[in-house]
């Protein structure tokens, strides 16, 4: 308990002070509650962080495969790399790739936040029941 007061409070407990000793039972109950939940949120956190890592890992993966794949199509159809023929096609085609990299992103936002708001709010009521 004396170290949770400290902690969370800020508030420095010593037994040589002149100060009460005793913590009622609904001080003590709230205090319990803010240290569960400081618990769950670093939990959640790190799951979040974990997915965030997984899928940026897997973003840049798949764009490394897409990126090289379309390096031996234009190959293969011109024989070179010969960038004073450009079409402007490709820059189209480049645009679109990029925008659905974005989608990805703010569906993994969406994602964590509702993962997280229903994390928040799950352990609100289980702090409410105790």
């Amino acid at each position: 308990l004396e170290a949770k007061i400290k902690s969370y409070l800020h508030i420095e407990v010593s037994k040589e002070d002149h100060l009460p000793k005793i913590v009622c039972s609904n001080c003590t109950v709230k205090l319990d509650g803010h240290h569960q939940f400081a618990l769950m949120a670093l939990k959640m956190q790190e799951k979040l962080l974990g997915l965030a890592g997984n899928q940026n890992n897997e973003a840049s993966s798949s764009n490394g495969q897409i990126n090289s794949e379309n390096d031996d199509e234009i190959e293969d159809e011109e024989g070179d790399f010969d960038e004073d023929d450009d079409d402007g096609e490709d820059e189209e085609e480049e645009e679109e790739d990029g925008n659905e990299d974005d989608d990805e992103e703010k569906d993994a936002t969406d994602y964590s936040g509702s993962l997280l708001h229903s994390i928040l709010t799950h352990g609100r009521q289980q702090m409410n029941r105790e």
